[in-house]
């Protein structure tokens, strides 16, 4: 993780000549005359970049001293600090990412960072209470990342009004209610994930709006009812994991039907039958796994000749495996077990 965020922060800064990593220095200038003195591994700072990644000794940030010009914080695991209200002061910053590093509440003063295209608190587990609805204000931002904190509530409606977000993350969390009815105005989402929270009911039919979206994670969560068939209108979606979600209905076949799909996770949800109407031929990965199915496997499975993984494990699938399996030539895994299926594998 240490790595990867290093290439990021240079990848992202490579044009700016004063950005640099510095492996073995432990007094690293920040603003001026200001210097900060820790133990390494860290990331360079200056007057556009201050970041420190992973760090063991206590540090008081210097918030109130960084220069003005700052257009990037980036602390991953830094002992536990919390985000004074000076950081308003900083209305250049474009990145801010305080993974694995902050504790107590999200200041409603980072609404006035209204630069900002990245915001990220990921993994800092200290983090609590409610999302400010003044991040609203925040209308650059192409992402915001809540995952893996004891954030609580729901979604403030007030993130209708960042339009311009690609990446929305708030999986391992203390959210609950319904459905955030602030997502459906977001229609430039690629990436969407409220997995493992406590968000219970329907699925909106609203969701269709969403047509830009090619990741859509939703694990563990506290649905009932049907996919309404609005989903149909996802054609960008390429990878779709909703397990444990507690959605029925007939078949899953609204998702076998999307045109750029590649990776279907429906595992430990309630179907009725598999039924394969013209599928996509774009599926790698499809995951059944304790559906609850019943009747046989289809034959309309050979056309889905970029198959490489079948997992229709712990269901109630009953005859013969169909000969067509053998035209899947990319095929790595079949899983089929704890099934009533009979006869032998096709010799194809």
């Amino acid at each position: 993780e240490i790595s990867s965020t290093r290439e990021m922060i240079n990848s992202k800064y490579d044009s700016y000549s004063s950005t640099q990593i510095i492996p073995s220095k432990k007094t690293v200038k920040c603003s001026g005359d200001q210097f900060l003195t820790f133990d390494p591994p860290y990331i360079c700072v200056n007057s556009i970049v201050f970041a420190i990644v992973s760090i063991t000794t206590s540090v008081e940030i210097p918030f109130n001293n960084l220069d003005i010009q700052v257009t990037a914080i980036i602390l991953v695991k830094v002992p536990v600090i919390t985000i004074p209200v000076e950081i308003s002061k900083l209305t250049n910053l474009k990145w801010l990412v305080l993974s694995e590093s902050i504790s107590g509440t999200i200041p409603s003063q980072v609404g006035l960072l209204t630069n900002l295209v990245f915001c990220s608190f990921s993994r800092s587990k200290a983090t609590e209470g409610l999302i400010p609805s003044e991040l609203g204000y925040l209308t650059q931002l192409t992402s915001l990342e809540f995952s893996s904190t004891k954030i609580s509530g729901n979604l403030p409606i007030e993130l209708k009004f960042l339009t311009e977000l690609n990446r929305l993350d708030f999986s391992s969390g203390l959210f609950e209610g319904a459905v955030p009815t602030c997502i459906f105005s977001l229609t430039k989402l690629t990436h969407l994930d409220f997995s493992y929270n406590l968000i219970s009911g329907t699925m909106s039919s609203e969701f269709g709006l969403l047509t830009s979206l090619d990741t859509f994670l939703l694990r563990d969560g506290r649905f009932s009812g049907e996919i309404p068939s609005e989903f149909s209108r996802l054609t960008s979606l390429s990878a779709i994991r909703f397990d444990a979600t507690n959605f029925s209905g007939k078949s899953p076949a609204i998702f076998l039907n999307l045109p750029m799909i590649k990776y279907i996770d429906l595992r430990n949800n309630t179907y009725n039958q598999l039924i394969f109407q013209n599928p996509s031929t774009s599926i790698e990965y499809l995951c059944l796994e304790s559906c609850r199915l019943q009747g046989t496997i289809p034959s309309e499975l050979g056309i889905m000749t970029n198959l490489k993984n079948i997992l229709f494990h712990q269901n109630s699938l009953s005859g013969s495996i169909p000969s067509q399996i053998g035209l899947l030539t990319s095929l790595v895994s079949l899983i089929l077990h704890e099934n009533q299926l009979s006869g032998t594998l096709p010799s194809e």
